[in-house]
């Protein structure tokens, strides 16, 4: 475990001694129970609080905590054997609360840490200058209540840090801060992931590259005219209708994060998905990817297929999720969502990439085949959302014709991907790649329909299709919409409620396209 947690406390209860009364708590029981008393505005450590507190109940594991007397800038340490503390913080008192010292037992407060003996550190700010600051940190633009961005790496070398409004941060050794990254993200995984926000954050091809839309962060080519970030954007148009940093429940991006699939780009991306992980409190299991047809390289320096087409994405999925993909890059996953049980399954429709097949979307059989097993082995879930880049449907009026430019555009296997979702209890599939907003229902009757047991059913179902525009892409480069637009949404009950965000014509902000209904 390379975090470790860095708490501070002042004496302001009077006659008390705040360590010694915790040490009589460790003397008679063995442990104490230290609370969090958390600032009002401070952001919750999500996601790395709940991490490491699950981490450590998985494997028995005994961890340390500082703790640093902002009065006397005394710092202190002691063994941590447990933490008490659920995504997003709610107040409550352990079950174990005896281990508590009585004068303030009968708090409600947002984590507890159950400690041994709290010692005294000798030259206490000297051993704090041999660690820097976690990337597990909360930062988020403008707030006092924060670490910026730019003191992540920092030394701890003086108490200036006690002037923020901050009581809780994680700091590692400067080893560990280089080797340091997110927990690992299963590609298929059976547990259930809590959240604590209730919204369906939905972005596709935000492309970053020559034709990316708004400023590059990290250089390169760009529309000079951009003045912000596409993140910074997003942000504040969700402060704008009032979703909070605890609203977003999960990310989930329908392919094309870059244009063409370079490592400068996926850079990029990588930068764009960090600062809204680490913005919302996510995990990065909170945040789901599927490849577009921009995102796979498949022409070489000499216009050739290359055989490495894959391999950039390869490498930015490698450094997202901390793990080596599926050979399909297919991710499936369950969320506790506003108390509803919703699996997300990332489907790869870009297997038959190529110079000669462009354009084509195509998923195939074995992902398919994984579906059924995984949702025949999970009868826990109330919904069922897919995800891939192309779409099912024509979202165009009429398809232009095919020229050597622009291939058309249509997933070859829909039909067996339509059915395959209906058949599986599947209740909506998100997708992207013509950068037009999209909505529609199908329903499917086939009265002798052989499932995956080759047992004959009739087959009667429906499946939502919502598409997503381009959140990213330069105006030129944009369908018919004319316009970036990105989906929020929200599963209640037996529907799906779908708000699309389109930016203004004037390029200031964005307005609301209605708030669209979908019966399940």
């Amino acid at each position: 475990m390379l975090d470790i947690i860095l708490l501070r406390y002042r004496d302001i209860t009077p006659s008390i001694n705040t360590i010694d009364e915790h040490n009589k708590v460790v003397k008679e029981k063995g442990r104490v129970l230290w609370g969090w008393w958390k600032k009002g505005s401070e952001q919750m450590p999500d996601p790395y609080l709940f991490e490491i507190a699950e981490e450590m109940k998985r494997n028995s594991s005994i961890s340390k905590v500082f703790i640093v007397n902002s009065g006397t800038y005394e710092l202190y340490e002691a063994a941590l054997y447990r933490i008490h503390y659920d995504l997003g913080g709610a107040k409550k008192i352990p079950d174990n609360i005896e281990l508590c010292p009585k004068y303030y037992s009968t708090e409600q407060l947002p984590a507890w840490f159950e400690l041994g003996e709290i010692q005294k550190v000798a030259n206490g700010l000297q051993k704090l200058s041999q660690y820097v600051f976690s990337k597990s940190n909360r930062c988020i633009p403008n707030s006092s209540s924060c670490l910026s961005e730019s003191e992540i790496g920092q030394i701890v070398r003086d108490v200036d840090f006690l002037e923020k409004n901050i009581s809780l941060w994680f700091i590692n050794k400067v080893e560990d801060f280089v080797a340091q990254n997110d927990y690992y993200a299963l590609n298929i995984s059976n547990g259930v992931w809590p959240t604590k926000g209730k919204y369906i954050l939905h972005l596709s091809d935000i492309h970053f590259g020559d034709n990316h839309g708004f400023k590059n962060p990290l250089g390169g080519k760009q529309d000079l005219v951009a003045k912000q970030e596409l993140c910074e954007v997003i942000l504040e148009d969700l402060k704008v209708q009032g979703i909070s940093t605890a609203d977003i429940a999960i990310i989930i991006i329908s392919g094309d994060l870059t244009w063409q699939a370079n490592p400068h780009e996926f850079s990029n991306a990588l930068d764009f998905l960090r600062k809204l992980k680490n913005y919302f409190g996510l995990s990065n299991k909170q945040i789901i990817i599927v490849p577009g047809n921009h995102d796979i390289e498949w022409v070489d320096e000499n216009g050739n297929i290359d055989s490495n087409a894959e391999l950039n994405y390869y490498n930015f999925y490698h450094s997202f999720y901390n793990v080596l993909p599926e050979k399909s890059f297919m991710r499936i996953g369950k969320f506790k969502v506003d108390g509803k049980v919703i699996c997300i399954i990332g489907l790869n429709s870009c297997r038959l990439e190529s110079m000669s097949n462009a354009g084509f979307g195509y998923v195939g059989d074995q992902q398919l085949g994984k579906i059924e097993k995984y949702l025949n082995a999970n009868k826990d879930i109330d919904m069922i959302c897919a995800v891939c880049h192309h779409h099912l449907l024509p979202v165009n009026y009429i398809e232009e014709v095919s020229t050597n430019e622009k291939k058309i555009s249509m997933m070859l296997d829909a039909e067996l991907v339509i059915r395959t979702l209906i058949a599986n209890r599947v209740n909506v599939i998100l997708h992207g790649h013509q950068h037009q907003p999209y909505y529609s229902q199908i329903r499917r009757i086939i009265p002798e329909y052989i499932d995956q047991f080759g047992k004959k059913v009739n087959l009667d179902g429906i499946l939502s299709v919502v598409g997503g525009g381009s959140c990213g892409v330069k105006q030129s480069k944009i369908n018919v919409i004319g316009r970036n637009t990105y989906n929020l949404l929200h599963f209640s009950n037996d529907e799906l409620i779908i708000k699309t965000r389109i930016k203004s014509g004037n390029g200031i902000g964005f307005y609301d396209d209605g708030e669209l209904i979908l019966k399940l």
